[in-house]
């Protein structure tokens, strides 16, 4: 069982004198539909910083991949879900892949950490991995009887406090390089939120 569901977990190896490597396909019983598909080729690490990378597909072409993987692998449930949202750092070097997120949306709400997720080889284009994590029977809350926004914005700033850091962005110079930043803290933590029903502080495990 997993997520509430039946759901059936394949998983094979390929051996080698090193050791092994392998993957895994899971779909769920009623449906057939694919929860998660994870090619071998994910953990190969066939890669290494003195060959040159073939990535022959441009982000947009993988993002059509995607799209079409999406529909071909979660077709009963796609709809559910928006599109992803296209950044700069969508590109991953270990694997030579992309890979996207397609968010959940309920009464027009993102549903955070329910998504779609899709791996697509850089280089052929091929699926690399499929992951799809919904419950299924959700009671949603009423988005419309909740505190004002702009009251909510000012328990935000009435609990900011900035702190100094050093953090190591993957995206500036090079992976050895710290910058100086100052990092938002709400409730003396870095990750707080406010309940949109009662105007209380919630850490991210839904604990005061």
């Amino acid at each position: 069982t997993e997520q509430g569901k039946e759901v059936f977990d394949i998983y094979y190896m390929y051996e080698t004198e090193y050791g092994g490597t392998g993957g895994s396909l899971s779909f769920e019983k009623a449906t057939g539909e694919v929860i998660n598909y994870d090619n071998v080729k994910n953990h190969l690490g066939i890669y290494d910083e003195e060959e040159e990378l073939n990535k022959v597909l441009s982000q947009q072409q993988a993002f059509d991949k995607a799209i079409a993987y999406a529909k071909e692998w979660v077709p009963s449930s796609v709809h559910e879900y928006a599109l992803p949202y296209i950044s700069q750092d969508l590109y991953f070097e270990y694997n030579n892949s992309y890979n996207f997120i397609f968010p959940r949306i309920v009464n027009g709400l993102q549903v955070n950490g329910d998504n779609i997720s899709i791996d697509v080889d850089a280089e052929t284009g091929e699926l690399l991995s499929v992951y799809k994590y919904a419950y299924d029977n959700i009671e949603w809350p009423d988005p419309t009887d909740v505190m004002p926004i702009k009251e909510a914005t000012k328990l935000f700033k009435d609990e900011l406090n900035l702190d100094l850091q050093y953090v190591n962005l993957s995206n500036v110079e090079n992976e050895q390089h710290y910058s100086l930043v100052y990092q938002p803290m709400f409730k003396d933590t870095f990750i707080s939120n406010i309940d949109a029903k009662t105007g209380k502080w919630l850490s991210v495990f839904g604990t005061p």
